[in-house]
């Protein structure tokens, strides 16, 4: 009847007086929630919005295409290393300050030698050590945009001044050229970048290397799925640093094992500002083993580098503008970015979509094993029948 209080499921009438109490409390203690963090928070921390993961679902039967997972297993020497420690008694004791083997493996595949490596809990704890041993506040940071959010994070953090350069995006994303005359205490350039997928010309690099006058950060995080990288730049560069990650080509994104190369006193720097055990001993023996095996990683690397062409020209004949990709994604552009977005969810396949300016008519899919795709694929079409887009 209008007027009359529902009943609720447990046939009840709610108490009207209880819930304005309930609405009052529940105010009252987000109040209490601001004034503490007003009271003991830095003010610019306050304001600033943190960084956002990819949607990690709370429960089983999703397609999980939104945050660059390798589809295939890691190499079958890690199951060897995790029967080891087992059976060693090896986790009671502290992992090795330095990386220790994951150290050496490193070396031994780039030919870079051990002082000029220094290993992280993934390749977001390199990106902060360096924010912290090399950001000066009386410098800005130079960053591009679109590219990894966390850039951006990390200066908030650390109270350090940013300019962002917008990338041209008429046809691939290319640098522009207003981030050649930059100047600040750092530069970080994702290649290939974060979420566009782009690989700069080696040429363009080098112009922004030679030029800066402060460090200049190449993040390779998708570097296994491109056509090369820029390892023969650190012999010519000193105020190069190279960050890389595990997570990607060696499918080890749930143990956290990144590294960065770089000059040897550069390097030193860094060592000085990490936490004193970044990198659990597991982890340092499980990544060394991968690396160690590049066979595996070589032969799950051209799959995904099969399907992401594959993909990208289905994807195009749906209509969809794809753009070039290096990485294990592809960024794709569509009026309807948003409505497709959800009704995936909706049919549990995860994708990425950034409500971001220039990006909010863009969709992030990490490319799968060609069963993920499959099923991308088979969704796509009908929400397509269905006229969604």
């Amino acid at each position: 009847m209008p007027g009359r209080l529902k009943s609720d499921l447990s046939g009840k009438r709610p108490n009207r007086r209880t819930g304005e109490v309930a609405i009052r409390r529940k105010a009252e203690e987000i109040c209490e929630w601001i004034s503490v963090a007003m009271k003991y928070l830095r003010d610019d921390i306050n304001k600033m919005e943190g960084y956002v993961p990819g949607e990690q679902p709370q429960e089983a039967g999703y397609l999980k295409l939104n945050t660059n997972e390798n589809p295939f297993p890691p190499s079958p020497r890690v199951k060897e290393i995790f029967d080891e420690f087992l059976v060693s008694g090896g986790l009671r004791l502290y992992p090795h300050p330095l990386g220790g083997e994951l150290r050496k493996a490193i070396s031994e595949l780039t030919g870079h030698p051990e002082e000029g490596i220094v290993c992280g809990n993934g390749s977001d704890d390199i990106l902060a050590m360096i924010m912290r041993a090399c950001g000066k506040y009386d410098q800005r940071v130079i960053l591009t945009y679109p590219s990894y959010s966390l850039y951006r994070v990390l200066c908030q953090i650390y109270g350090l001044e940013y300019k962002e350069y917008d990338l041209v995006a008429e046809k691939d994303f290319s640098l522009p050229k207003e981030l050649y005359v930059a100047r600040g205490s750092l530069l970080f350039l994702s290649v290939p970048n974060a979420p566009t997928g782009t690989l700069f010309a080696t040429a363009d690099i080098e112009r922004l290397i030679s030029g800066f006058p402060g460090v200049v950060v190449l993040d390779e995080a998708y570097i296994d799925f491109a056509e090369r990288d820029h390892l023969a730049l650190l012999a010519k560069y000193e105020n190069l640093l190279i960050a890389r990650t595990l997570s990607k080509g060696y499918s080890l994104a749930s143990l956290r094992i990144g590294y960065a190369l770089g000059h040897p006193e550069l390097i030193a720097g860094l060592l000085k500002v990490k936490d004193s055990y970044n990198l659990n001993a597991l982890a340092i023996s499980v990544g060394a083993a991968a690396l160690r095996d590049q066979q595996h990683m070589q032969r799950n690397r051209d799959a995904v580098v099969r399907e992401r062409q594959r993909l990208a020209g289905e994807l195009r004949g749906m209509g969809f503008t794809v753009y070039p990709s290096d990485a294990n994604f592809l960024l794709v552009a569509t009026p309807k970015a948003d409505e497709i977005y959800a009704r995936l969810k909706g049919r549990r396949v995860l994708i990425r979509y950034f409500k971001a300016r220039r990006l909010d008519e863009c969709l992030r899919i990490t490319v799968g094993s060609a069963k993920d795709n499959d099923l991308l694929l088979q969704a796509l079409k009908e929400l397509k029948k269905e006229k969604t887009f």
